[in-house]
């Protein structure tokens, strides 16, 4: 398998472009962090690793599960606010898939996800 690295941006950037800071969750280094975002009843929690280029996705509605989600071939995550829409957009890639997870945060959660054959 190809290694592709997992570009991320830095912690001022996630905060200036969506509000909220990352989470440091991994004691020993900077791989691990989270991101939490609540709107409406709803909380979507983003995991993601680095080193691992490994992505956890949990979104709850009044405290049950709606989804869960765990990918791996993580190659960018990209903070966005366009037209007072806020969202992330994780791209991923491995030699077999290619596509992308899209995570609107503001005004409203919602999910698109998009994973092809190469």
């Amino acid at each position: 398998m190809t290694y592709r690295e997992f570009v991320v941006p830095d912690d001022v950037e996630i905060l200036e472009t969506l509000g909220v800071t990352p989470e440091q969750i991994d004691d020993d280094g900077p791989g691990t962090q989270r991101l939490t975002f609540e709107n409406d009843g709803h909380r979507l929690v983003l995991t993601y690793d680095v080193l691992a280029r490994s992505v956890d996705l949990h979104l709850t509605q009044n405290d049950a599960t709606m989804l869960d989600i765990r990918r791996e071939g993580a190659v960018r995550l990209v903070p966005q606010w366009v037209n007072a829409v806020g969202s992330v957009r994780i791209d991923f890639d491995t030699d077999e898939l290619t596509g992308s997870l899209t995570l609107t945060v503001h005004p409203t959660i919602s999910i698109h996800d998009s994973m092809l054959l190469t």
